[in-house]
């Protein structure tokens, strides 16, 4: 099974979930330019906090009516008969494959879902100015939406009283075909998500949000977004601070419009469409029933999986590694919050690699080098590089081989990709550095003493939906204090980025190329470290990332 495969499954959490909220009767009601949107309140029951919820708020007009692959157009009204719009229930996602991450909240896809959702303690309105929190939510550029529990906003306005958003936006085919043509540019669902920006930027003070702090918040496809949007001049000025979380934007991450091309067709062909030209290919595709594409497209797409992102055009010029390493002027200059976790990989291979029996170092590089393929990241696989930067020896048990693969996946997909951003954007902007090792004390769907700190744990500390994995309200006073502290975090970053900041009783300075704090949230205690614990395996194993 390919790399790439199991890394996109990877990147959204297969928890279940459990409700966290009740709903009260009141009906708070917002007038905007746009039209009145009515939202619901609801108790969130591990504060008793009421909150005032609007779903399934229009942002664009429906890629339906706009064009199936154009770039978005701003919604214009709510309602064509100007009657208040109903904001009280989730609206569909983005098409995609049902229940490919083993999600189950949203059940219900369509090509109309350029919707966002708000969240705010009652009590505020447009008097008010508080920090805003902008999710962008992950799922490989394939799935994923605002109604997944992982991705709300619920604990960051309960209990760190910002106003809380977050968006759909298209996902593979239908937000990322790229045929250099005005009717498929390429990457409309990073596009989608600047127009929800703007949508923030013109709109949100209404709702007691401060459009001059509004911070991007993201894991994985979503950090991957958001540091595009670092790297594109399109989204400048729509935002003011970032958190990043499980992953940047690399070529790994991204095609050349050749190597998108080559994909597509496939797709076409699948489709008994013709694929001589770009014209026949954007008839195929506009003219295909929606399911039928989306079947196609895993069928035959990028391996199978998804279509990324694509360099060398109008939002991403170039390979994002020789924009972030020798344009440092491409750069939005906004102080960002970034890190990874120790056990990235963990995720990729399990539970497959549990049945995988290695027994030397040989019959390890040769599992990498299969698993690898033709992936962009296998061009670092120098075998006695390897070899020393892991400090693989003879004589291991299969566990201990295991565990190197896992380390060295993690790191190449993640963790040093990471690390090369940040050497490169703190020269420019305030930077945050973070390595997360700290395990919930308690199992979760995903036991932390299996899997470790595993791909998206930070994120679902900081967002607080590490709530929604204890039943009958059984989560620990340990854990739930140190989610909480996670939260606070994010609420005094995004309140005032550029003031200190301090988990608990430790203050965080910002990393620089002189001084380069890390802050390390522990397994037994937390502590700031000079340097990062992975500082020697990317420069011996993953350099390659620095000479793009």
């Amino acid at each position: 099974m390919l790399l790439h495969v199991r890394f996109v499954l990877a990147l959204v959490f297969l928890y279940g979930s459990i409700p966290l909220t009740r709903c009260i009767s009141e009906n708070p009601v917002v007038q905007t330019p746009l039209g009145a949107l009515k939202g619901r309140t609801e108790v969130f029951k591990y504060s008793g906090q009421s909150l005032d919820v609007f779903n399934g708020v229009p942002y664009a007009e429906s890629p339906t009516s706009t064009g199936r692959f154009r770039k978005s157009s701003p919604v214009k009204r709510f309602t064509a008969d100007g009657s208040v719009y109903d904001a009280t229930h989730y609206r569909p996602g983005c098409i995609q494959p049902q229940g490919l991450f083993g999600i189950n909240e949203s059940t219900v896809f369509d090509e109309n879902c350029l919707f966002l959702n708000i969240w705010r303690r009652s009590g505020t309105d447009d008097s008010h100015r508080k920090p805003v929190v902008l999710i962008i939510h992950g799922g490989g550029y394939t799935a994923g939406d605002g109604h997944e529990y992982d991705f709300r906003g619920t604990q960051l306005a309960a209990f760190g009283d910002v106003v809380a958003v977050n968006m759909n936006y298209r996902l593979g085919l239908f937000g990322f075909l790229d045929l250099d043509l005005p009717e498929a540019p390429g990457n409309m669902g990073h596009t989608d998500q600047t127009l929800a920006m703007e949508w923030v930027q013109k709109y949100i003070a209404l709702f007691g949000g401060d459009p001059q702090r509004v911070t991007l918040f993201g894991v994985s496809a979503g950090g991957f977004s958001i540091s595009a949007h670092l790297i594109s001049k399109q989204s400048e000025g729509l935002f003011h601070a970032a958190i990043i979380d499980g992953g940047v934007i690399t070529k790994a991450k991204t095609d050349s419009r050749a190597e998108h091309l080559t994909s597509v067709r496939k797709v076409a062909r699948g489709l008994n469409c013709s694929d001589e030209t770009t014209e026949d290919l954007l008839k195929c595709f506009t003219e295909a029933d929606a399911q039928k594409l989306l079947e196609q497209q895993q069928a035959n797409s990028l391996l199978k999986i998804f279509t990324p992102p694509t360099h060398g055009n109008g939002f991403l010029a170039n390979i994002p590694e020789k924009i972030v390493n020798h344009q440092p002027g491409s750069f939005t200059r906004v102080p960002i919050l970034v890190g990874d976790c120790s056990d990235e990989g963990s995720i990729v291979f399990y539970p497959e690699i549990e049945n995988v029996n290695l027994t030397s170092v040989s019959e390890t590089l040769n599992y990498l080098q299969t698993e690898l393929g033709d992936h962009p990241l296998s061009r670092n696989f120098k075998r006695e590089d390897i070899v020393e930067g892991y400090n693989i020896s003879e004589g291991g048990t299969s566990e201990y081989y295991r565990n190197v693969s896992l380390d060295f996946v993690g790191d190449g997909f993640f963790v040093c990709p990471v690390r090369n951003f940040v050497h490169h954007y703190s020269s420019v902007a305030s930077t945050r550095f973070y390595y997360w090792e700290h395990l919930t004390k308690q199992k979760v769907s995903l036991d932390p003493l299996t899997w470790g700190a595993f791909h998206g744990t930070p994120f679902f500390h900081m967002i607080g939906s590490q709530f929604t994995y204890f039943e009958n309200d059984t989560i620990s006073s340990e854990d739930a204090d140190y989610v909480k502290k996670s939260i606070r975090m994010v609420v005094d970053f995004a309140s005032d980025p550029a003031a200190k900041l301090r988990f608990g009783d430790i203050e965080w300075p910002p990393y620089t190329k002189d001084q380069r704090n890390v802050f390390v949230f522990g397994r037994e205690r937390d502590y700031l470290s000079l340097g990062h614990p992975k500082d020697s395996k990317c420069g011996t194993v993953w350099r390659a990332y620095e000479d793009i």
